[in-house]
């Protein structure tokens, strides 16, 4: 079947000719290849957000947002210093961590779970036990999240006592500060 209509530029030609395409025909498969690339490699939003000071329980047993602040975005920003706010309807990953940091010799507990548009997501909870004084550890959990445009996610946290902390940790001569806590929110499709 002869050709009848040029087909679309690819760089430094402006159309396939009947010449080109005899001459050529993988250029043809390319730009359908192409086209077809472009599609899957869509961008994708993501937000990196930390919190670089201490974050101590106002209460005990008392439900309360990790505040962070963000040092990378595009699509995913946070909105009144808590509130990750998304922007485009897709499946996201989620990855939160943080250093919890013990201030007395008491056994104390300390729980963590995500909230989406004000309500608590049951299935992601971590609760973590501390007993000795100045003990510090590292918490940290993953999940895969489906969210709209413009939903929002905060970090919860509560504690058995108040003498636990979100322990930032500054820099010393030979390694740079940590920071509380850290999340990064990623999507995926």
């Amino acid at each position: 079947m002869p050709y009848s209509e040029p087909l679309s530029p690819v760089p430094n030609q402006t159309t396939i000719t009947e010449t080109d395409k005899a001459s050529y025909p993988w250029l043809e498969w390319f730009r359908q290849v192409r086209g077809i690339l472009n599609e899957l490699n869509y961008s994708r939003d993501y937000g990196g957000f930390n919190q670089t000071t201490d974050q101590t329980p106002t209460a005990i047993n008392t439900a309360q947002v990790v505040p962070f602040s963000h040092y990378l975005q595009d699509g995913v920003s946070i909105v009144d210093g808590s509130k990750i706010t998304i922007k485009r309807t897709g499946l996201y990953k989620i990855d939160f961590s943080t250093q919890i940091t013990s201030t007395s010799s008491s056994i104390k507990n300390v729980w963590f779970w995500p909230r989406v548009n004000g309500v608590d997501v049951g299935g992601f909870t971590m609760k973590h036990t501390l007993s000795s004084n100045n003990e510090t550890e590292v918490v940290s959990r993953h999940g895969i999240f489906s969210l709209s445009a413009n939903d929002y996610l905060q970090v919860m946290w509560a504690a058995d006592s108040t003498n636990v902390k979100l322990g930032a940790v500054a820099a010393t001569a030979f390694s740079p500060a940590s920071p509380a806590a850290l999340l990064a929110v990623i999507q995926l499709r």
